[in-house]
């Protein structure tokens, strides 16, 4: 496998587990930062390049994990597929649903294998309310709240609009992964509303990412078993709806987030 993207997730998480991991081997790492490559040639023995597509041409990979910052995945994505590369992408997966769709019309085109990042599913806590869940130990289910309650204020790529950047991108893009897996993806509308938040970057002047509350309606008998009513999801912020099965799914996140240093000292 190869990984592209050095930095708070690509050389952390992804270089640790593969290498670590007993199937796979880390052959090769791109970056544009040369100590980056280095430490990975050093510790792993991985090959290091400056260019994604020198890596593609050069290296006989099965698959790549691509940590870049989130403006980026489109194009390598589609590079990779055009190589023959199963991809494992970041999330979120893309800036915008336009993309979305492109990366995996891509991976459907060359009969690759496309996955996006999400590693709270395989949590334990989460398996196990999910088998909950399906085994109806816990009754018919009609309210779900899922909240996040950290301050976590970014410095870097993503808290900038130009790169995909954002609160709800980065952090929302949890929960509402885990909120998808437990009502099902039979959603019909969505609302959001805004509140304007202490922070850096053009997100949160121009005001894309504040404090968001996401309201959606599904149809009922969705694939979850016991999830028959809108569930409700909020947080810290405030935001709150009225006891109802008859009321649409609303979810918050956390209004923030931290100047909390990388766990390998990184910032992206």
């Amino acid at each position: 496998m190869g990984v592209a993207g050095l930095g708070r997730i690509g050389w952390p998480f992804h270089c640790a587990q593969i290498a670590a991991h007993p199937e796979f081997t880390l052959a090769a790492v791109q970056d544009l930062e040369e100590d980056r490559r280095t430490e990975a040639e050093d510790k792993y023995g991985a090959r290091g390049y400056i260019r994604f597509e020198q890596m593609l041409k050069e290296e006989k990979l099965d698959a790549v994990a691509i940590a870049t910052p989130t403006h980026l995945h489109r194009e390598m994505a589609e590079a990779a597929f055009a190589a023959g590369c199963h991809v494992m992408l970041e999330k979120p997966m893309a800036p915008n649903a336009a993309d979305a769709a492109a990366i995996v019309r891509a991976a459907a085109r060359r009969a690759r294998v496309l996955t996006v990042y999400q590693p709270r599913r395989a949590e334990a806590y989460f398996q196990h309310l999910r088998s909950l869940l399906s085994a109806g130990v816990i009754g018919d289910v009609y309210h779900v709240r899922i909240g996040m309650f950290q301050f976590t204020m970014r410095n870097d790529w993503q808290a900038l609009r130009r790169f995909g950047g954002g609160m709800l991108n980065n952090y929302g893009a949890h929960a509402l992964d885990q909120v998808l897996q437990l009502i099902g993806y039979d959603i019909r509308r969505i609302f959001c509303a805004l509140r304007i938040v202490a922070s850096v970057g053009d997100c949160r002047r121009r005001g894309e990412d504040r404090a968001r509350i996401l309201r959606w309606s599904y149809r009922r008998g969705g694939h979850q078993p016991g999830l028959h009513h809108q569930p409700l999801l909020s947080s810290r912020c405030g935001a709150r709806a009225a006891h109802s099965p008859c009321l649409p799914t609303t979810w918050s996140t956390s209004p923030s987030g931290t100047l909390r240093p990388a766990p390998c000292g990184r910032k992206s």
